[in-house]
């Protein structure tokens, strides 16, 4: 083959190439494009938070959490902070002036409890133990403080376990329609 044909030959390889290799980049954009536009929301009436209270609302078999914190549920948070496996805050919603998340956000699904502060579980093993409120999954056995971080240090866990875990996720979705909330599902 003469230099010139085998140039034009590699040159149009190589043109192909990037364009079935370029081509792949952009399905994947638009599939996770599209799967972003594709989300289930729901309209839900949101009833008003007393400070201290937590709601659980059932939105299409998924357990919603919200709480406007009492001021020792926001000590306790801030005393939490450097016992969970990941320091930031995002579940919070300046709206409601409270924390929303889903209540059962692991891949196993496991349904949370309200713990509120009270003796710890360990106190037998741990004479440090301190449970100061939150929410604990017994199928998992995950402890989470009141703003929905996974707790990590032994002693301030409800039960002791204190396997990393992600922190449980506000709504991708929440925002205020009339005087509704249009909320995306999990």
């Amino acid at each position: 083959m003469k230099p010139h044909r085998l140039k034009i030959v590699l040159l149009w390889s190589t043109v192909l190439l990037s364009s079935v290799y370029l081509s792949g980049y952009a399905l994947t954009f638009f599939a996770k494009l599209a799967k972003q536009n594709t989300t289930e929301k729901v309209l839900v009436v949101l009833p008003e938070l007393a400070a201290g209270e937590v709601v659980t609302l059932k939105i299409n078999e998924k357990l919603l959490i919200m709480q406007n914190p009492s001021l020792q549920q926001q000590t306790s948070i801030r005393r939490l902070t450097e016992h969970v496996w990941k320091a930031d805050i995002d579940t919070f919603n300046t709206d409601l002036k409270a924390y929303v998340f889903w209540a059962n956000n692991n891949d196993r699904a496991c349904p949370l409890q309200h713990r509120p502060k009270q003796e710890s579980l360990i106190k037998h093993w741990v004479k440090s133990g301190k449970w100061l409120g939150g929410y604990w999954d017994p199928e998992c056995e995950t402890s989470y403080d009141y703003s929905g971080r996974s707790i990590k240090t032994y002693s301030y866990t409800f039960n002791g376990y204190r396997a990393k875990q992600q922190n449980l996720k506000q709504p991708q979705m929440l925002h205020k329609s009339g005087d509704q909330y249009l909320i995306s599902l999990p």
